[in-house]
């Protein structure tokens, strides 16, 4: 490109140490952004092309030296173990498996945080910002999209978190409701309401 608006502009593919086998990094000394006007793919053990792959994609903060001071630091001083130094999720190569807290999940997806009497808390929350009576807050749906047919591609069951009033400085009223279907979309088969109270087909 003769004409480049940005610092640099290329044209075509980049490629570090194309026949080397030590680590490389790109490193800013600012905010760093990734954009395009298309997707971004982030590929881990691209040489690989059948069947399952060795290495993860980690995403974390940290390292293990000062990079700002330090401008000449190599890949190994600031990631001596290969992995940032708070490492926050990571996607597994040879699963699928996403782990945020946990470095080897065992199902697809896995939460590990907290200790004692708070443990790993998922927060499912609306965006709704003036909530009323029956606005949903959360849903869990469990599903078999890929069922071919008509009924089998509905939602079979969900559990639904239900505002029971509007919410308000000391009102938060709000009501579990578990639903299942047979050959529909899931309907409230057993409510818990806001004061505790268990209704079975009502």
């Amino acid at each position: 490109d003769i004409s480049p608006i940005p610092t640099l502009s290329i044209v075509g593919n980049i490629l570090l140490q194309p026949n080397a086998e030590t680590a490389s990094f790109l490193h800013a000394n600012n905010i760093f952004s990734l954009s395009s006007d298309a997707n971004i793919l982030i590929v881990a053990d691209s040489n690989v092309t059948a069947g399952d792959t060795a290495n993860d994609i980690i995403l974390g903060a940290g390292s293990a030296i000062d990079t700002n001071s330090n401008k000449a630091f190599t890949f190994a001083q600031a990631y001596p173990a290969n992995v940032p130094r708070n490492e926050f999720m990571r996607i597994k190569g040879d699963s699928g498996n996403v782990g945020i807290g946990v470095v080897a999940p065992s199902t697809l997806l896995e939460l590990q945080g907290g200790l004692t009497t708070v443990g790993a808390v998922m927060t499912l929350s609306t965006k709704e910002p003036t909530v009323v009576a029956n606005d949903v807050l959360g849903r869990i749906n469990f599903q078999a999209p890929l069922d071919t047919g008509a009924d089998s591609d509905l939602v079979g069951a969900s559990i639904v978190a239900i505002a029971e009033a509007t919410f308000s400085d000391t009102v938060n009223s709000t009501s579990l409701q578990f639903q299942t279907g047979t050959s529909e979309t899931a309907t409230t088969k057993m409510t818990i309401d806001e004061t505790g109270n268990v209704g079975i087909g009502t």
